[in-house]
């Protein structure tokens, strides 16, 4: 059982990792320390929303992002901390539901170390241990060295690929080179929205999916889980939105994870608005929580809270919802 630092309340939805309710987050209440940025540096990083400026030898809060020698990154589009497999398809996707890609064939699921965000729920934590380890390490060419007959489609997640898509960029165009096959992205949308752009663009001309996971609406919810701002992802959800449907869409997909005690009714609602005013008709994926890295110390989502965010995302107009990971809940 928790218990709110400011207002007293107690909550078994309440994390010691961010000890105070959703009402005084919201509110403007709730003395969170958020992460720090690097400023003060002569360069800035301008991959992604958190805009570090970094001195030589500096690193962004990704991880991975460095200022080296004459101003060049060191890690950036030749290089990238990566893992990778082959999953059967069809695969446990944001998008299967929508995607319409079916066996036989492979998905080469490509999962990446380092992230724009710090979220306490990370459902993926364990993306951190790539970075730093040459093992890892890999180029445009190996990705593309990968492509056998039967993959299908490839998938860039992680961590998140934010900090890394000029990579995810060049090793696309060198995969289309060897094989056409489908090109997506799961990605919490915190990145440039031109890399974005281009990126949206490749992936069009093979039929695939921009996965856009929108973590919050309320920007002090956002900052207090995750430590980061979501003007980008949701200027980005927006812009992608727009994109897909001036191009036949929907190839972008909104997902939002349903940390109980935090992420409610009311923050999907709002999504789910925003999604609606710009097309009814894209997917949205609300997906059960499962106790994760700083949060482990909360409940799954319940169902009774999933119910509760499916009716109000389809109140908000939309009509194309769904609940994913439903086995978590309870």
């Amino acid at each position: 059982m928790g218990r709110c630092r400011v207002c007293g309340r107690e909550s078994p939805f309440i994390s010691s990792s961010l000890p105070f309710c959703l009402d005084c987050i919201r509110g403007g209440r709730a003395p969170f320390k958020g992460r720090e940025i690097p400023s003060g540096g002569d360069k800035k990083c301008f991959i992604c929303v958190n805009q570090c400026s970094l001195n030589p030898g500096d690193v962004g809060v990704c991880g991975v992002r460095t200022y080296g020698r004459k101003g060049r990154t060191k890690v950036s589009g030749r290089c990238a901390y990566l893992d990778w497999y082959y999953d059967p398809l069809p695969t446990n996707c944001v998008a299967e539901w929508v995607c319409g890609e079916r066996g036989p064939g492979v998905n080469l699921a490509v999962f990446f170390g380092g992230c724009s965000f710090n979220c306490l729920f990370c459902q993926n934590w364990h993306h951190r241990k790539l970075v730093g380890d040459r093992r890892f390490l890999h180029s445009p060419e190996d990705l593309a060295s990968l492509i056998r007959e039967d993959v299908r489609c490839v998938c860039y997640f992680g961590g998140d690929p934010t900090p890394y898509m000029d990579f995810v960029i060049n090793a696309s165009r060198r995969i289309l080179k060897v094989k056409k096959v489908r090109l997506c992205l799961e990605t919490n949308g915190s990145v440039n929205w031109k890399l974005l752009k281009s990126f949206l663009e490749l992936s069009l001309k093979t039929g695939g999916v921009v996965k856009i996971d929108v973590k919050a609406f309320n920007e002090r919810l956002h900052m207090a889980l995750t430590g980061s701002s979501n003007r980008n992802t949701l200027d980005n959800l927006e812009k992608g939105i727009l994109f897909s449907k001036e191009n036949g869409g929907p190839m972008v997909v909104a997902s939002t994870l349903l940390v109980p005690g935090y992420v409610d009714a009311e923050e999907v609602r709002k999504i789910a608005e925003l999604i609606a005013s710009l097309d009814k008709n894209t997917p949205y994926s609300l997906l059960a929580f499962h106790p994760q890295y700083m949060m482990d110390d909360i409940p799954p989502t319940p169902r009774s809270l999933a119910e509760e965010c499916y009716r109000a995302a389809l109140d908000a107009g939309l009509r194309r919802v769904k609940v994913g990971n439903v086995h978590l809940l309870w």
